[in-house]
C-alpha cells in the first residue's frame, strides 16, 4: 500500500500518518499514543491537543482511509477491467506481499485492522466505523463482480466457444 501520508496537507493528516505507521509497526495491542507520537515529527503533546486517546485517532484514521478508497473508487483509480480488480482485490486480501499494486494494503496493516474489528464487540465507534467500512467493500465488491459477469457474458456471446468452456470450467469445479 502506497503510504498515504507521504505529503500531509494538515496537522491532522501528520498525525493520522503517525498512527498509521506506529499501528503498522507495533499492532493494537502495543500501540500507544507515546509511539504515535515517536513517529510524529512536531512535538508529540500535538497528538493530545487533537485526540483524548488512542482509540479516537484510531477510528479517525480508518475513516480518513476509508474516505481514501470511496474517493479511488469514484475517481475510477482502480483502472482494471473488472475480472482484474477482483483478482487483485482478492490477492492483496489474502497475500499482499505477491500483489504488485500500489493499492495493497501491508500485511501488518492487514493484522492491525483485524485487531481494531475486535475493538467493535464492545465500542460502538469501532462498530459503527465498521458496519460503514462492510458497506462500502460490499458496494465495490457486488459491482466488481456484476461488471466481471457482464464481461464474461459478452465474450461468451462473442464466442460461443468460450461459453462451453465455461460451462465445462464449472461443471468440473462442482465435481468431487
Amino acid at each position: 500500500m502506497e503510504d498515504p501520508f507521504t505529503e500531509p496537507a494538515d496537522t491532522r493528516e501528520a498525525i493520522l500518518g503517525a498512527a498509521f505507521r506506529a499501528l503498522c509497526e507495533h499492532g493494537y495491542a502495543d500501540l500507544t499514543i507515546q509511539r504515535i507520537g515517536e513517529e510524529f515529527d512536531k512535538s508529540p503533546s500535538l497528538v493530545y491537543h487533537h485526540y483524548d486517546g488512542k482509540d479516537e485517532l484510531l477510528v479517525d484514521l480508518l475513516e480518513f482511509l476509508l474516505d481514501g478508497f470511496e474517493s479511488a473508487l469514484s475517481a475510477d483509480a482502480f483502472d482494471l477491467p473488472p475480472r482484474a480488480r477482483l483478482d487483485t482485490y482478492v490477492a492483496a486480501m489474502t497475500d499482499p506481499s505477491e500483489t504488485d499494486s500500489g493499492h495493497a494494503p501491508d500485511g501488518r496493516f492487514l493484522t492491525a485492522v483485524v485487531e481494531l474489528r475486535a475493538q467493535a464487540a464492545t465500542d460502538d465507534a469501532y462498530r459503527a466505523h465498521f458496519d460503514r467500512s462492510d458497506r462500502v467493500f460490499q458496494t465495490f465488491l457486488e459491482q466488481s463482480v456484476r461488471e466481471a459477469a457482464a464481461t464474461i457474458d459478452a465474450d461468451a456471446a462473442a464466442d460461443p466457444d468460450a461459453d462451453a468452456a465455461i460451462d465445462a470450467d464449472v461443471q468440473a469445479a462442482r465435481s468431487p
